[in-house]
């Protein structure tokens, strides 16, 4: 789900990196704008949130049946500020 939206994507192999790519194909013009203009980038969970970060969690997400995913924006800025406090 991208921003409520719905779109269906066809893995050719079940890993984290493929799985991006098939979601930057879903966005358009308009996420992309957001990104730059709000710097902003997304991070992909399942339907009960949990992050998928990895090859691993895409498996485990296609296990479990009928596999959705949603992305969910996140601040670069904030990253950045997290990462200079620690």
């Amino acid at each position: 789900m991208v921003d409520e939206t719905k779109k269906l994507i066809k893995m050719k192999n079940l890993t984290l990196e493929e799985l991006i790519q098939q979601i930057y194909r879903c966005l358009n013009l308009q996420h992309f704008q957001k990104m730059k203009q709000e710097n902003l980038t997304f991070e992909i969970v399942d339907m009960r949130d949990n992050i998928i970060d990895s090859d691993e969690a895409v498996k485990q997400a296609f296990m479990m049946g009928e596999p959705s995913f949603k992305i969910r924006w996140r601040s670069l800025q904030q990253s950045i500020i997290n990462e200079k406090t620690r």
